[in-house]
């Protein structure tokens, strides 16, 4: 017997064989598992959590509103002070800054600016470029965007 005539026995034995049937419990199995499982906590509204996470939660948001309201506090006696409570360390660093801050600007002004509409518009038309390539690619000789 060759292969092929194998095969088509195997083939022809394998069709007469009845078709696989689910346990009859499966279903309802499925269902009732469903239906009795629990959303997850996230999802449940906030009075359906247990009272310790209720309670948890009441805490922390007051601690993050007593937090937010400290400091606010705290920034504006700084603010309305005049800032004289600043180390003289501080202040040196925020003068430096500044002083970067400016010459960046004034390099950006002479250096960066007059040419910076020339490579946007260089580089917006190569991509755009890039992009028709590759489509022409994909179409004609990777056999690609086929009608037929």
């Amino acid at each position: 017997m060759n292969p092929a005539d194998l095969e088509r026995l195997i083939d022809e034995e394998l069709k007469r064989l009845p078709a696989p049937r689910a346990p009859r419990t499966l279903l309802p199995g499925v269902l009732a598992a469903t239906v009795h499982r629990r959303p997850p906590s996230q999802a449940r509204p906030w009075l359906s959590w247990p009272l310790a996470w209720q309670t948890g939660s009441v805490v922390a948001v007051g601690v993050v509103v007593t937090g937010i309201y400290m400091l606010a506090q705290q920034a504006l006696s700084w603010w309305t002070g005049g800032g004289s409570g600043l180390p003289g360390e501080l202040t040196d660093l925020l003068s430096a800054l500044s002083q970067a801050s400016a010459l960046v600007r004034v390099s950006w002004r002479l250096l960066l600016e007059p040419v910076a509409f020339s490579v946007i518009v260089a580089a917006v038309t190569l991509s755009l470029g890039c992009a028709a390539l590759w489509s022409v690619l994909d179409r004609v000789a990777l056999g690609g965007a086929s009608e037929s």
